[in-house]
């Protein structure tokens, strides 16, 4: 799935107040994005106390999807690390 485009991760800065999390979640549930892992961590992100970094590894269908996915983020969000899953 990787290798096809369709396994894709990434890691994004968000916030930390109520909703910061669930809002991501219902963009990637609305882009009809499968989440096959997530994970928040707040130990990294120095610069604001109030954001927490969230690294996602998921499917989609095909590599014209998982751009659409990288656009979609990059629009929302100022801070989108996008590389390939590290297994």
């Amino acid at each position: 799935m990787a290798f096809e485009g369709r396994m894709v991760r990434f890691t994004v800065i968000v916030s930390d107040r109520p909703g910061g999390i669930n809002e991501l979640t219902r963009l990637l549930y609305k882009l009809g994005v499968s989440i096959k892992d997530i994970m928040h961590e707040r130990a990294w992100v120095t610069s604001d106390i109030f954001n927490v970094q969230v690294v996602v590894v998921c499917e989609t269908r095909d590599s014209d999807h998982a751009n659409e996915l990288e656009r979609e983020l990059r629009s929302r969000y100022d801070h989108l690390m996008w590389g390939p899953p590290r297994f």
